[in-house]
C-alpha cells in the first residue's frame, strides 16, 4: 500500500466520447425501431393481401378453384413464416451462465484494500463482488443484469487469476484503473451494456438455426412440388429479412464500435494516470507476451492430457511459459504492435493508439511497485488450482476428474526433460528433422555385439558424412514441406470442384482455375516430391546408419560399464523400436490420411450455404468413409503395442494412447475430429520416440569422446 504515492487527477470526458454516446444512444433507438417496423410492415401486407385479394377465390369454379385458394393463401403463408422467424429468436432459451468463483473481504483483504483505495482515486464505486476466472483478463460488468442497469450503480470486477500471475503490482494497478474508469462511465457502462445486448440479439437473429430451419429446409423434399415452390419462396422470404437484418447488425457494430474504442481511450487515461504513460506501454506489450504464453500453455496441456495428465495450475503454467519465451518471440511482439491499426469492427483501438495516446498524456503514475500482483491475494496458489478446477469442469465437462490432476512442478519437469530430449533430436538431425519423412534406421541385429570396431568406424564415417551434407538437406527438406504443402490444396481444390461449390481461393497459396488445373498441379507437385525424395533419401540412410551404429554399440560391454543408465536405456530401445518401425513401415498411409482429413476439413468448410447441395454432400460423405477406414486401420496397427512411455492410466496399448474409440460412420464431424487426433498424437509419439533414442545415441557418443554436432542455425531449424 506504500506505492501510492499521491492523488490522481481525474480523466476529462473527451467530446469524441460524448458524441459517441450522443450518436450511438439515437442510433440504438432507431435499430429495434426500425425492426419492429419491418415486422410490423410484414405483417399489414399479409393484412392488405387477405382482405383484398379474397375476390379470386370467387372467380373460379371446379379445380380451378383449389389452385386459386392456394395462390390466395400462398402470400399469407410466405409472411407468416418471415414473421415467424423474425421473432423467434426472442423466446430462445438464454445461454447458461459459467461457474462463478468469488473471492471475499474475509479470504483476501489485502485485495479488497487494494482494490477499495483505486477506487477511491479513480472516483468509481466499489464493485460489491470479486470473481475471479482463468482467464488473461479483467472486466467490469452489472452484477444483476438489465435489473443493475435500471437500478444502481450495482457492479461486479472479475479479475483474471492468470493475468495476475503475469504482471507487476504497478501494471496490474493501471489494468484495474482502467477497469474502475469503465465504473465511473456510469451512462457510458449502460449503453454499452444495451449496445452488446441489442447486437447479441440481431447475430440471434441473424445466424442462429434450430429444428425450424432444419423443418423449413426439408419439407420442399418431402411437399408436392407445387407446395414445394410455396416453401421454397417462404425460404427466400425468410433469407431476405435475415439479409435486411443482417444490414442493421453491420451498422450496429460500426457505430457501437467507435463508441466501445472512446471508452477504451478514456479508461486508458485512468490507467495512465495510476501507473504511468511508461508502464501503460509495458503492460500492452506484457499483456501480449502472456497471451503468446497462454497459447503455449494450451499446446502444453494438450500434451499431458494424451497421457491421462493435467496441470493442476493454469496461471503458475502459464508465468513459467512466459518466461521462457524467446527473444525472437519478443521481438516479433513488438513489431506486431508497431504493426496494429484500428478497423471500424474494432472494439479497441489498436496497441500502437493507445500507447500512442498514453504518451501524449506524459503522466508520471501515482502508484509505483515492482512486487508481482499476486501478493494481493493471501493463498495465490490455492486460487489458482481453483480456478484451473473450474476452467477444466467447463473445456471437459464430466470428462475430466480430480485424479487427472498432477502437481504443475511435476508436469514441468516432465515438459524440461522432453524439450532436452528435442533439443537433442534437433541436434542429432541438424535441423533436419520432419514428421513428413520416415526414419531410415536398418536392421538391428539381435543380442550384444562382438564386432564393436566395425560400428564405431560406422558411426564415424556417418558423422563425417552428416556434417558436411546437412546444409544441402535442409534446403532439399524446406522444398519438399512446400511442395507437400502444395499437393495438399491442390488435392483439396481438385475435390471442391468435383463437388461443383465455388472455391474459396484466400485458402490457397495458388488457387487453380478448374478441377482440371488442380488435377494437373497435383501431378505436377507428385513429380516433384518423387525427385526430392531421390535427393533425400542418401541422407536420412547415413542417419540411420549413425543411429544404429550409437544405439548397438550400447550393448557393448566395455563401453555401457562407462554408462550409468545403460540398462534401462536398452529397455527403452527395445520398447520403442517397434513402434517407429511400425511408423516407418504405414508412412505413406499416415501421410495419406492425413491429406484426405484435409480435404474433408476444406469440404466441411465449403458447407455453410450449400447445406442442400448433393454433388458437396456426397463427396464429404465419401470423404468421411475414407478417412474413417484409414483412421480404424492405422488405430487397429497398434491395438497389441504397450505404450512405451509413462501414463497416468497405467499400461495402455498405443491404440488406446492414439484414439479412444472409432466414432461412427454418420458422425462426419466427429470422423474429422478423431483423424486429426489421432494423427496428432502419432507424430507426436514418433516425435518423442525418436528424442529418446537420439538422446540415448548421444551419450553414447559422448562416452566415446565425440562432442555433439553443432546446432544448426535458428532460421534454418524447424
Amino acid at each position: 500500500m506504500a506505492g501510492f504515492v499521491g492523488q490522481m487527477a481525474r480523466a476529462p470526458v473527451s467530446p469524441a466520447y460524448r458524441l459517441g454516446i450522443l450518436l450511438t444512444a439515437l442510433f440504438m433507438i432507431l435499430l429495434p425501431i426500425v425492426y419492429v417496423g419491418l415486422i410490423c410492415l410484414v405483417g399489414l401486407a399479409i393484412y392488405w393481401h387477405l382482405t383484398n385479394n379474397h375476390v379470386i377465390l370467387g372467380q373460379v369454379r371446379g379445380r380451378a378453384s383449389v389452385i386459386a385458394f392456394l395462390i390466395y393463401l400462398a402470400p399469407a403463408f410466405i409472411g407468416s413464416v418471415m414473421v415467424l422467424f423474425m421473432i423467434k429468436p426472442l423466446f430462445a432459451a438464454a445461454a447458461r451462465e459459467p461457474r462463478r468463483r468469488s473471492v471475499t473481504m474475509h479470504s483476501d483483504p489485502l485485495l479488497f484494500d487494494f482494490v477499495e483505495r483505486i477506487c477511491q482515486l479513480v472516483g468509481a464505486p466499489m464493485p460489491r463482488r470479486i470473481d475471479i476466472d482463468c482467464e488473461i483478463n479483467a472486466a467490469a460488468s452489472f452484477r444483476r443484469g438489465w435489473l443493475s442497469v435500471l437500478l444502481g450503480r450495482d457492479l461486479v470486477l472479475t479479475i483474471g487469476m492468470p493475468l495476475a500471475a503475469g504482471l507487476t503490482l504497478q501494471q496490474f494497478a493501471g489494468v484495474l484503473a482502467h477497469e474502475f474508469g469503465h465504473f465511473s462511465q456510469g451512462t457510458g457502462m449502460r449503453l454499452t451494456y444495451v449496445i452488446r445486448s441489442i447486437n447479441a440479439w440481431f447475430v440471434r437473429c441473424v445466424y442462429e438455426r434450430d429444428s425450424w430451419d432444419d423443418w423449413l429446409a426439408g419439407a420442399t423434399d418431402e411437399l408436392d412440388v407445387r407446395l414445394a415452390v410455396v416453401v421454397y419462396a417462404a425460404r427466400a422470404g425468410v433469407w431476405l429479412t435475415r439479409r435486411v437484418l443482417w444490414g442493421l447488425m453491420f451498422l450496429g457494430h460500426v457505430v457501437a464500435g467507435f463508441l466501445l474504442r472512446q471508452m477504451e481511450f478514456d479508461a486508458d487515461r485512468y490507467e495512465t494516470r495510476l501507473a504511468g504513460s511508461q508502464t501503460f506501454a509495458e503492460t500492452c506489450r506484457r499483456l501480449r507476451l502472456l497471451g503468446l504464453a497462454w497459447q503455449k500453455t494450451q499446446h502444453d496441456m494438450g500434451e499431458h492430457y494424451s497421457e491421462g495428465r493435467l496441470a493442476d495450475n493454469l496461471p503458475k503454467l502459464l508465468l513459467a511459459n512466459a518466461r521462457q519465451l524467446p527473444a525472437d518471440a519478443h521481438k516479433f511482439l513488438a513489431e506486431l504492435i508497431d504493426k496494429s491499426s484500428t478497423s471500424w469492427f474494432d472494439s479497441h483501438p489498436a496497441d500502437k493508439d493507445r500507447i500512442a495516446a498514453a504518451a501524449a498524456e506524459q503522466a508520471p503514475g501515482a502508484f509505483r511497485s515492482q512486487l508481482p500482483a499476486s501478493i494481493l491475494f493471501d493463498n495465490f496458489d490455492a486460487a489458482g488450482k481453483n480456478v484451473t478446477w473450474d476452467f477444466y469442469c467447463a473445456a471437459f465437462g464430466q470428462m475430466v476428474q480430480a485424479r487427472s490432476l498432477f502437481p504443475t512442478d511435476e508436469l514441468r519437469a516432465r515438459q524440461g526433460q522432453a524439450e532436452a530430449a528435442d533439443e537433442a533430436r534437433d541436434r542429432y538431425f541438424a535441423g533436419g528433422f520432419s514428421s513428413l519423412r520416415a526414419l531410415r534406421l536398418p536392421v538391428m541385429p539381435a543380442g550384444r555385439t562382438h564386432a564393436a570396431a566395425i560400428w564405431r568406424e560406422e558411426l564415424a564415417q556417418a558423422r563425417r558424412a552428416l556434417e558436411s551434407g546437412a546444409p544441402a538437406y535442409r534446403a532439399a527438406l524446406a522444398s519438399f514441406t512446400k511442395a507437400d504443402k502444395r499437393l495438399v490444396q491442390a488435392r483439396q481444390a481438385r475435390a471442391l470442384y468435383m463437388s461443383d461449390v465455388g472455391l474459396q481461393k484466400d485458402h490457397f497459396e495458388d488457387p487453380p482455375a478448374s478441377g482440371a488445373e488442380a488435377t494437373r498441379q497435383r501431378d505436377r507437385t507428385m513429380a516433384e516430391l518423387a525427385r526430392l525424395d531421390q535427393s533425400l533419401v542418401p541422407h536420412e540412410e547415413t542417419l540411420g546408419r549413425r543411429l544404429r551404429g550409437g544405439l548397438i554399440l550400447l550393448s557393448d560391454p566395455e563401453l555401457a560399464g562407462r554408462i550409468p543408465d545403460a540398462e534401462p536405456w536398452r529397455r527403452d530401445i527395445a520398447a520403442i523400436l517397434p513402434i517407429l518401425s511400425q511408423i516407418a513401415s504405414n508412412h505413406a498411409s499416415i501421410l495419406e490420411l492425413r491429406t484426405n482429413n484435409a480435404v474433408l476439413a476444406a469440404l466441411l468448410g465449403h458447407l455453410d450455404g450449400h447445406e442442400r447441395h448433393e454433388p458437396l454432400i456426397r463427396e464429404i460423405i465419401d470423404c468421411s468413409r475414407r478417412v474413417r477406414e484409414e483412421l480404424s486401420a492405422l488405430r487397429g496397427l497398434f491395438a497389441h503395442t504397450e505404450y512405451p512411455f509413462d501414463h497416468a492410466g497405467g499400461q495402455v496399448t498405443v491404440s488406446q494412447f492414439l484414439l479412444k474409440s472409432i466414432p461412427q460412420p454418420d458422425e462426419v464431424g466427429e470422423i474429422f475430429h478423431a483423424a486429426d487426433q489421432l494423427l496428432g498424437n502419432l507424430m507426436s509419439l514418433g516425435a518423442r520416440a525418436q528424442s529418446r533414442l537420439c538422446t540415448i545415441a548421444e551419450a553414447v557418443e559422448a562416452a566415446l569422446g565425440y562432442q555433439p554436432l553443432p546446432a544448426p542455425p535458428a532460421k534454418e531449424s524447424s
